[in-house]
Formats: C-alpha cells, sequence, structure tokens
C-alpha cells in the first residue's frame, strides 16, 4: 500500500487555483477520488501489541532477536471489542491525510448527534506527543508487519505462524521486517473516546470532515461489541464436524 510516515496513502495533492481563491486535496492512487482518510479502533490490546514491536525495533539490530516478537496476526481484530477492551479504554480514530489545525472532525454513532473528536497533536507549541497511543491503528498494523511470504513471531502461538494456503496446506514461517517511518506521531489524527457501557452487537460510526481550503468528506466504520472474544483463526475443528454427503 506504500503508506507514509505520517500514515497517508500514496497519491498527490490537487491545487485548485480560482481568481485569488484555492482548494487542496490529498487525492489516493488507487482509491475513490473522494477517499480522505483512514478509520479505525485504538484498543488496549493494539497498545500493547504496537508498544512490544515499538521496542523490539528500537533495540540495535546486531543485539536484539532477528524475529519480531509479535506479528499483525498476533493482534485481536481492532474493530471486534469486548466489556474489557471498553473498560480499558478504547477509542475511535480518524487519519484526515490533509487535516490541519482548521480542519474539524465529527463522528456520529448508531445515528445519533453529531460530536467532535479530538486531535492529538494541538499543534500549539507543545511537545510532539509519540507513542502507540498518538498512533494510526489502521497504518501501523501494515507498517509493522512488512511480510512477503509467511509471517513470524515470538507469541509462542502456533497458529499465528506462517499462512495457511486453502484448508490444509500451512506455509513455513518467515520473520517479517519492520521498518522505515511509523504513523505514532502524525499531526493528522483525531480520536473519539468510545464510551465504557456500549451495548452489545454491531454499532456503525460515520465520520464527517470539514475543512477550510479543501473538499468536505464522510466515511463510515462498522464495529462490534461482543461479551468474549471468538476464536480468532479458522475452526477446522467445528469444520470438520461436517462430512461430504
Amino acid at each position: 500500500m506504500s503508506i507514509q510516515g505520517d500514515g497517508s496513502p500514496r497519491g498527490y495533492v490537487d491545487f485548485v487555483v480560482k481568481g485569488t481563491n484555492y482548494t487542496l486535496d490529498y487525492r489516493a492512487s488507487g482509491l475513490p477520488r473522494d477517499r480522505a482518510m483512514w478509520l479505525s479502533v485504538s484498543t488496549p490490546a493494539f497498545r500493547d501489541w504496537a508498544d512490544k514491536i515499538f521496542a523490539w525495533r528500537d533495540a540495535p539490530e546486531d543485539k536484539r532477536d532477528p524475529v519480531p516478537p509479535l506479528s499483525v496476526q498476533d493482534l485481536p481484530d481492532v474493530k471486534l471489542l469486548t466489556p474489557t477492551d471498553l473498560a480499558g479504554q478504547s477509542w475511535l480514530t480518524a487519519d484526515v491525510w490533509m487535516g490541519d489545525s482548521t480542519t474539524k472532525v465529527l463522528v456520529a454513532i448508531d445515528g445519533g448527534a453529531p460530536r467532535p473528536m479530538t486531535r492529538t497533536q494541538e499543534m500549539k507549541g507543545e511537545t510532539v506527543h509519540s507513542g502507540a497511543t498518538w498512533s494510526d491503528p489502521f497504518a501501523l498494523q501494515r507498517q509493522l508487519t512488512m511480510a512477503r511470504a509467511a509471517i513470524q513471531s515470538r507469541s509462542g502461538d502456533p497458529e499465528t505462524q506462517g499462512y495457511v494456503q486453502g484448508r490444509q496446506k500451512r506455509l513455513p514461517p518467515m520473520p517479517p521486517q519492520p521498518r522505515g517511518s511509523r504513523a505514532d506521531h502524525s499531526p493528522h489524527i483525531w480520536r473519539y473516546d468510545l464510551p465504557r457501557d456500549m451495548a452489545e452487537g454491531m454499532h456503525t460510526a460515520v465520520v464527517t470532515v470539514t475543512r477550510d481550503q479543501g473538499a468536505p468528506s464522510r466515511d463510515t466504520l462498522v464495529f462490534e461489541v461482543r461479551p468474549t472474544r471468538p476464536k480468532p483463526t479458522f475452526d477446522f475443528e467445528h469444520w470438520d464436524r461436517f462430512k461430504n454427503q
């Protein structure tokens, strides 16, 4: 996907001048013209996962374990939440690619009234916030696991090693090597804290963005709350209970 260091996808700036007025919009290559953001959810499990990979990646390369401690296959789905995730503080994130100090970002959950999201970097002279808490989960999940053929980690869970091809064949694991920039201090990320008492079931978050020098945009994120987290990998035991007729 060629995600940049600030979390934006590859693309270009569309600069339109009319007299003394102008507009600036970011156009992502290969995506709809009006797409302007990534939406995701930051959970306690995601932040713990990212912090462990950060620590591994920041260690001297000649002294650290050649295999990362975790890969994206060890990360629970951030869009499937449990009461434990909500109690440990989870929030929606919007990475608005051309967002700036004049950008207004609102979110409406399940058809409710739009509420403002908070910019994670206020850009008012404060020190830059950095780390998993300030990151874009959508971008980091892709930046922190660079894999071409297979995935390996030290989690100890055999179900998260390598790939399953088709129904049975498992490809051998190989160490992914996350390198380069990471979207953990981007200036154009907004967040909205989720209530700890959200009801079980499916939820919809509609995010709208307005900018002084750009076109308005809108995107939707669907997420779910369950009492417990289901098995994360394919359930062969359940599947094999049924014999071909």
